[in-house]
């Protein structure tokens, strides 16, 4: 009677399995003595993302800006190393490198993400002014929806109120009132709208809005003109007239008042 051998006793599906494992560990071993890397480091990958950046110069001027290849690689660091030391640096680019590519929406994203983690950075006056700015360059004509604006404005008058020493707080003054006249404009329109419809009173609370929400806006004059109109419609002559005296003293050179010769 023949006796089985150990060998005999390992049937082949097991005994491929172990050569298998036994192989993979000879790999695993040969490539951790060859020092085999499993991807960029940290710093190498933040180095790509500015250098795509910022670009190259040439003869002293910058031609090779890819904002497109840095939003990406800067993605990547940001999903890899979230808590690198240059997480923030590498977020404020990714936010700059969308504004740049002309997509404010997920610029806004970023810049919003980037203020509400890092409150007291010392960045936030600047990521509060391209918030603004972002809603800025959005801004449609006065006949359209003014989301755009209020949110521009918004953003502006928070760095105006809690940065005012801040080097962008010029600029954002400057936007914020041209945010208030496109507001007080659209007031107009909408008044207009309604004067033409004769719906006086409706008209009136659009004019109204304009000297009381942008005093500033520059067209005083025209809502009290406008104003001025709806009382005469209304034959409302005593508020008609005061309408016509505020518009007389506080406008003297105006130019609706010559319309009113007309």
């Amino acid at each position: 009677m023949a006796v089985m051998t150990w060998k005999g006793k390992i049937s082949r599906d097991k005994l491929w399995v172990l050569i298998a494992l036994e192989l993979g560990l000879l790999a695993g071993l040969a490539c951790a003595e060859k020092g085999v890397k499993s991807g960029p480091t940290a710093d190498d990958l933040f180095a790509r993302g500015m250098k795509a950046f910022q670009g190259r110069k040439v003869w002293g001027f910058i031609n090779t800006r890819d904002y497109t290849q840095a939003s990406t690689l800067f993605q990547e660091f940001l999903d890899k190393y979230p808590y690198s030391r240059f997480a923030p640096e590498a977020q404020l680019r990714l936010a700059d490198s969308y504004f740049f590519l002309g997509e404010y929406d997920s610029a806004v994203l970023v810049y919003d993400e980037f203020q509400k983690l890092r409150p007291s950075h010392p960045e936030i006056p600047y990521v509060l002014y391209q918030l603004g700015e972002c809603f800025f360059r959005q801004v449609l004509s006065v006949d359209r929806d003014q989301a755009a604006v209020l949110s521009a404005q918004k953003w502006f008058e928070e760095l105006i109120r809690r940065y005012p020493e801040s080097q962008w707080m010029a600029e954002a003054g400057k936007k914020s009132r041209k945010c208030r006249e496109d507001l007080a404009r659209r007031e107009i329109y909408v008044g207009e709208f309604y004067y033409r419809r004769g719906d006086y009173f409706s008209a009136l609370d659009r004019f109204r809005n304009v000297l009381t929400l942008y005093p500033d806006s520059g067209l005083g004059d025209q809502a009290l003109y406008d104003s001025y109109r709806c009382f005469r419609a209304l034959g409302d002559q005593e508020q008609a007239r005061e309408a016509l005296e505020s518009l007389r003293s506080s406008y003297p050179g105006s130019p609706f008042l010559r319309k009113l010769k007309e």
